[in-house]
């Protein structure tokens, strides 16, 4: 459970300010390690649901851009991965057939995964670049 505590609290420090429906967010930093996007896909009283997406400028062939549905729930301080490169659902356990597509602890890879991006972006100086580009 620390994870989906740990990548809230990273996440605070990338984008602290309150978030609308619709709104979408650039992070960026200095060097060229590109652009960070964050857009807002629905917002409720206790949960918010956001939409990440960072391009790689590395040969599609070998890595292709991240993309993933987060979800943050703030009456209890966690934030979790909902889906991830066009899957929109990650069971947290099941079982492994030879020709499937998933690993037995994908749920747990894909937080890892956002955790590792999150603290990349904090270490390289990520900051808001363009705040708040409304329905965009």
């Amino acid at each position: 459970m620390w994870i989906y505590e740990e990548n809230y609290r990273l996440f605070l420090h990338l984008l602290p300010e309150q978030t609308e429906e619709g709104d979408t967010f650039l992070l960026a930093s200095d060097s060229t390690q590109g652009e960070l996007s964050v857009r807002v896909l629905e917002v409720t009283r206790y949960t918010s649901t956001l939409l990440l997406a960072k391009p790689f400028c590395v040969d599609r062939e070998w890595l292709s851009d991240l993309a993933m549905k987060v979800r943050i729930y703030d009456d209890a301080g966690v934030m979790e991965v909902m889906g991830y490169q066009g899957c929109d659902r990650i069971p947290a356990r099941y079982q492994v057939t030879d020709h499937g597509r998933f690993h037995r602890d994908e749920k747990r890879q894909v937080n890892y995964l956002l955790h590792d991006l999150l603290r990349h972006c904090l270490r390289n100086g990520y900051r808001l670049s363009s705040p708040g580009i409304t329905n965009a």
